[in-house]
């Protein structure tokens, strides 16, 4: 039987160039349009792979777009490229490909090297800034350090060692051979450690660089992302700035405000956390907390410089307001 060789991206300029190279060779190769397959859609692609059952996979479909595009859209980039490549490469594990290979791109390369650019340079300096969204998602891993449980039994308990010394060693926020903070550590884990299980379905991890609030259900409980309860959610850079007032830190990625988010989401998270320091007698604290912080110039909200761009991100939705639940009245 011949091998199946599945080239993702064919109708690209790389994708069609490989697909000539192997034309000759003695494989079937599957060639497949996004109507046929979607790679953003992680069901769809794991749902093909396990009919088709490709032997081989060449990963080269990618989102692309000029320099402009990359400049103005830089989270739509990262995202979906994340998307696009985690589901793959997922979909290849649990099908037991037997090789992937996955192309990067010139992009992650820095942008002052030598020229012609050896390929030692990878991950010595950082991207160009124009694309660098991009390059990171090329990169930066397939995991997340969201969400983290170890068995007390010696496999488990050797992982979590191996992993402490590691980020002892180094745990930096920017990509170097082949590492990315805590998490690229963890790229290795499913082949080096048997037992591993991966949590890969909506409703697990969600987080403000890949909620699709579309999805996000309008009523009812549990809270639903599409056709998923939402089991956790990855409240990544939220601050307090204020008793009631928090940064939720949407604009490092580019989220647009949404009503539906604060309401389904955050504000239940920030009434528990109410409730948390009613129950523990912690308003004082929070008070001295708030007090400190003025009284620091740097994290000051009455720093006048600071004054304006505060009072917008408020009327505007960038802060989120907490509600006091009614028995505090």
């Amino acid at each position: 039987m011949k091998p199946k060789i599945w080239i993702t991206g064919h109708r690209g300029m790389l994708g069609s160039a490989m697909c000539r190279t192997l034309a000759g060779v003695d494989a079937e190769l599957l060639l497949t349009t996004r109507n046929e397959v979607d790679l953003y859609n992680q069901s769809q692609v794991l749902s093909w792979m396990r009919i088709n059952r490709p032997d081989y996979v060449f990963h080269i479909g990618v989102k692309v777009g000029g320099i402009g595009a990359n400049k103005k859209m830089p989270a739509d980039f990262i995202v979906d490229n994340l998307l696009i490549q985690t589901n793959v490469l997922q979909g290849a594990h649990l099908t037991s490909v037997k090789r992937l290979v996955f192309v990067a791109s010139n992009c992650t390369y820095p942008s002052v090297s030598a020229q012609p650019i050896p390929e030692t340079a990878l991950l010595s300096g950082p991207p160009d800034e124009n694309v660098r969204a991009y390059a990171v998602s090329k990169i930066a891993g397939i995991f997340n350090v969201g969400w983290l449980s170890f068995r007390r039994d010696p496999e488990g308990l050797a992982c979590l060692a191996r992993w402490r010394e590691q980020c002892l060693q180094w745990c930096r926020d920017e990509p170097e051979a082949g590492r990315f903070g805590d998490q690229g550590y963890l790229d290795e884990w499913p082949e080096k450690y048997e037992r591993v299980k991966v949590v890969d379905r909506p409703g697990f991890n969600e987080a403000p660089w890949n909620i699709k609030i579309d999805k996000i259900s309008k009523d009812g409980e549990p809270v639903q992302i599409g056709t998923h309860p939402l089991v956790f959610f990855h409240f990544q850079g939220l601050r307090r700035i204020g008793p009631k007032l928090f940064n939720p830190n949407w604009h490092d990625y580019l989220l647009p405000v949404s009503r539906r988010l604060i309401q389904r989401v955050y504000r239940p998270y920030l009434a528990a956390i109410k409730e948390a320091e009613s129950q523990a007698g912690l308003q004082a604290r929070v008070q001295d907390f708030v007090r400190a912080n003025r009284r620091n110039p740097k994290n000051s909200l009455s720093n006048l410089c600071r004054w304006p761009r505060n009072f917008y991100k408020v009327i505007s939705g960038y802060y989120v307001v907490m509600k006091t639940p009614r028995h505090y009245y």
